[in-house]
């Protein structure tokens, strides 16, 4: 009986510990799937386009120390600024104790995103008038004037490149179904790179009766074109968002092909923006864009 005894005490502890050993085997968190995004970064401004930033921008410059306030400013500016974007995230799958889906499907993404913008762009035509001829009809004796127009178009813009790292906890609908529901909260955080101000003149001069004799203009025989390109320094960048997304596998049979998705997806954001020579603001945006994700 002794006997029987210890071996029935070895039994029970084997089994407890094969039990806890299979328990540990358990993954709660583990790699899942990868996906490839290409979209669009898109922001609303809350910089001015006037000159006084972009000399802010570019202290050094020739172009903007001339006089350029006495020409007619661009008709546009821009509102909201978009670039291209493309990210690549890795996913890992969260589970419960028994190693199965919880009710909401949950999933922590990690990744890289790049993005570029023009934040700021803004343009001016300024044209001087110079009487130069006066010519006489010997028909009517009708008087002709000729004048020689002198015409500056300036151009300036901002632009830069963003490297964010992203993370984002995802809860969907069902993952087994043909079509998958996503969404969650994401944070991006992120360094400028290449910011740099761009300012082009292009300068010309041509003779105009156009008021005298009917639209007839003479053009020009001469321009002069310049361009400076200044670095700016670079700062930090940030967004939080809320992705939201629309899946689908590209097959309902359980082979290969039902590892692939397409997916879109929208990250509405609060976006930190900061240039560093001007000031920091918070700003609403948004990357948006189609993808394709494969499940291992």
């Amino acid at each position: 009986m002794k006997g029987s005894s210890l071996v029935m005490c070895f039994l029970f502890a084997s089994c407890g510990l094969f039990a806890q050993q299979n328990e540990s085997k358990i993954k709660r968190v583990e790699f899942s799937s990868m996906s490839f995004t290409f979209g669009a970064l898109i922001s609303n401004e809350r910089f001015s386009n006037n000159l006084a930033n972009f000399r802010k921008l570019a202290p050094k410059s020739e172009i903007l120390a001339q006089d350029i306030e006495k020409g007619n400013e661009g008709s546009y500016y821009l509102v909201t600024s978009s670039g291209p974007a493309f990210s690549a995230g890795a996913y890992f799958s969260v589970k419960n104790k028994e190693g199965k889906w919880s009710k909401y499907h949950p999933q922590v993404r990690i990744g890289l995103s790049y993005a570029n913008q023009t934040l700021l762009s803004n343009s001016f035509t300024k044209s001087e008038y110079f009487r130069v001829d006066t010519l006489t009809s010997n028909n009517s004796g009708q008087v002709f004037f000729v004048d020689s127009v002198k015409t500056d178009y300036y151009s300036m813009e901002y632009y830069r490149e963003q490297l964010y790292v992203d993370a984002a906890f995802l809860i969907s609908s069902n993952p087994n179904n043909l079509l998958k529901f996503y969404g969650g909260l994401g944070i991006s955080l992120g360094l400028t790179f290449n910011s740099t101000t761009f300012l082009y003149n292009n300068r010309g001069s041509y003779l105009d009766a156009s008021v005298s004799l009917g639209n007839n203009y003479y053009y020009p025989d001469r321009g002069e074109y310049s361009e400076e390109i200044f670095l700016n320094k670079e700062s930090f960048t940030a967004l939080i968002s809320l992705p939201i997304g629309l899946e689908s596998k590209l097959s309902r049979r359980e082979n290969n092909w039902a590892k692939c998705r397409v997916f879109f997806e929208g990250r509405p954001s609060l976006s930190y923006v900061s240039i560093p020579e001007l000031a920091s603001s918070f700003t609403t945006a948004g990357i948006w864009g189609m993808g394709f994700k494969y499940d291992f």
